[in-house]
């Protein structure tokens, strides 16, 4: 699961030359370091200049502070004089988090200074794919495409509640409904709200299913693709991509992934009458 986010501020009347001192070596690094309300324990590992080396500890708290965790991390930190840029490589608890940030340094006419952070909202993609066998291609394109169907081929889903059909106009329809996720085991529970746009192409037979979930807080873009088999079957894949912030990680990489097989291995249900 990849993630990328940025930042950037002037220091007024501050000469680039101080600002990229201060904010790049080793001398200061602790105090740039603790200037986050998450960071302890720090400790300098290795000073050769240019590059340093350090740990610390990142205090973090989810769900309003009911679970905390301290997170040890490890630091390479690589300065560029010449073109004025820090170089941030992190291993974050022993390898599940891995962090590289750059940070810039730009002077501006008032002789102000420009810092800029280029860190890195989290792409998640993945996918699957069944076989629907004795179901010819232009009827598993039909019922899973269609205005007719959709709301059924939603609700194959265990998370999806409370579906409104927007509106239709052929080959594109738009809709809503909610999905009921849960994390920490059940502890947690929380309604998104999701909006999706689905256009279908009769002559790639495929549909594209484009959806804005919780107020633009996940973007998730969905490729549902049809090819026949040589049986007379049908070869149905999905790949989903799209973007979240980090807390819904989880989420996306272990419900999202789940919600999508075990909602694809139902498709059958559609299909009784060639199972008969």
């Amino acid at each position: 699961m990849k993630f990328q986010f940025g930042h950037q501020v002037v220091l007024p009347s501050v000469p680039i030359d101080v600002a990229f001192k201060r904010l790049t070596s080793a001398a200061y690094v602790e105090r740039v370091v603790r200037l986050s309300d998450l960071a302890s324990d720090f400790q300098l590992i290795s000073n050769k200049g240019n590059v340093i080396r350090y740990q610390f500890v990142e205090n973090i708290s989810l769900i309003g502070g009911l679970i905390k965790k301290r997170v040890p991390i490890i630091v390479k930190q690589t300065i560029d004089r010449h073109n004025m840029t820090l170089l941030y490589e992190s291993d974050g608890n022993k390898g599940k988090i891995l962090i590289t940030k750059w940070r810039i340094f730009t002077p501006i006419e008032t002789g102000d200074t420009t810092h800029k952070i280029k860190a890195c909202k989290m792409k998640f993609d993945f996918g699957h794919e069944i076989v629907l066998p004795s179901v010819p291609i232009d009827v598993a394109f039909e019922r899973l495409t269609s205005a007719s169907y959709v709301e059924q081929v939603v609700r194959l889903s265990d998370l999806a509640d409370e579906f409104e059909l927007i509106s239709n106009e052929g080959d594109v329809i738009r809709y809503q409904f909610v999905e009921n996720i849960s994390m920490m085991g059940g502890l947690i529970k929380k309604r998104l709200p999701i909006i999706v746009k689905q256009t279908r192409d009769r002559n790639k037979m495929t549909l594209l299913y484009e959806s804005d979930v919780d107020k633009g807080t996940v973007t998730i873009i969905k490729c549902r693709s049809f090819t026949p088999t040589e049986d007379g079957g049908t070869l149905v894949s999905e790949t989903v991509d799209g973007e979240c912030p980090m807390l819904y990680q989880p989420i996306t990489k272990r419900q999202g992934h789940n919600a999508l097989i075990e909602g694809m291995n139902k498709y059958p249900t559609l299909f009784k009458e060639f199972y008969i």
